[in-house]
């Protein structure tokens, strides 16, 4: 065990378990730098330096060389830790900002399910729209000029997104796409119910 401080060669690794003895003689902790090299030998130099690295530990002996080494390990996993919350605090904001938007389109949902309007049966051939709009008219105007052809038949009911949905429900076995029904007798039974009440 040498008595010459720690040298740039030395490669001393940090290791607070440890108070080294000089040839199995106990010595004073403060005499001596606690480093172990990299191969398991001890630092063996003369202390230059006490740290306490958590409460209620004693004060370590570090010689110049180890207080660097273990200086610089602790500001790395201080780093690692600062990246490591930095990106936990992004995700919980990324997630509070995902969570707004779901509360905002859910509350959206619901006001829409409740605002008044009108539902409309728009029959082109033997498929028929049913949907929902607080502007009838703009909206069909919109979907005859999206397709190009006028519609034949367009039957009006006051009412909501919610009556809406219901009649998609009632007539989702004859559902083609989206919104668009084939024409089974019982939606031809309904519009004219409809057409009726309304005349």
């Amino acid at each position: 065990m040498s008595d010459q401080p720690c040298g740039p060669t030395r490669n001393c690794a940090w290791q607070a378990s440890r108070i080294l003895t000089r040839a199995g003689t106990p010595t004073k902790a403060r005499d001596l730098c606690i480093g172990i090299d990299s191969d398991g030998e001890p630092c063996g130099s003369r202390a230059a330096h006490f740290i306490t690295p958590d409460r209620g530990l004693p004060a370590q002996p570090l010689c110049q060389l180890h207080l660097a080494i273990f200086t610089k390990a602790i500001w790395a996993e201080l780093q690692k830790n600062d990246a490591l919350q930095a990106r936990r605090d992004a995700r919980v904001k990324e997630i509070s900002k995902l969570e707004t938007v779901r509360q905002r389109a859910q509350a959206k949902r619901s006001t829409d399910r409740t605002i008044d309007g009108m539902v409309y049966f728009a029959r082109r051939g033997s498929t028929v729209k049913i949907g929902f709009s607080s502007s009838p008219p703009r909206r069909l105007r919109n979907l005859e000029t999206a397709a190009g052809l006028p519609f034949d038949e367009v039957v009006l009911v006051k009412g909501n997104r919610a009556l809406e949905q219901r009649y998609h429900r009632r007539f989702q076995e004859h559902r083609t796409d989206g919104e668009w029904f084939q024409v089974a007798p019982e939606i031809r039974l309904e519009m004219d119910r409809l057409h009726a009440k309304a005349s």
